[in-house]
């Protein structure tokens, strides 16, 4: 009987909860090609005409609620723990 299991990793944070940090993250994490399994073309098409342009202020937001700690600097949860 085979097992499977699940690999829980953290793939990295952006550098802060602003947008333009957060597109940035977003834009290298999305472009790895095991992130996203298509062809280059459709994946550039998919990340950088699409979500980059959709997605990094609503994905702002939500790393802003998910801080860790009261202070101004940037604390997001998977940083807190990783360190």
């Amino acid at each position: 009987m085979k097992k499977k299991g699940v690999l829980l990793v953290n793939l990295g944070s952006p550098e802060s909860p602003e947008p333009e940090d957060v597109k940035k993250y977003l834009g290298e994490f999305l472009m790895d090609e095991r992130v996203i399994d298509i062809p280059l073309v459709a994946r550039t098409l998919l990340v950088k005409g699409i979500i980059l342009n959709t997605r990094p202020k609503a994905s702002a937001a939500a790393y802003k609620k998910n801080m860790v700690g009261k202070r101004f600097a940037f604390n997001c949860p998977f940083r807190a723990v990783a360190r």
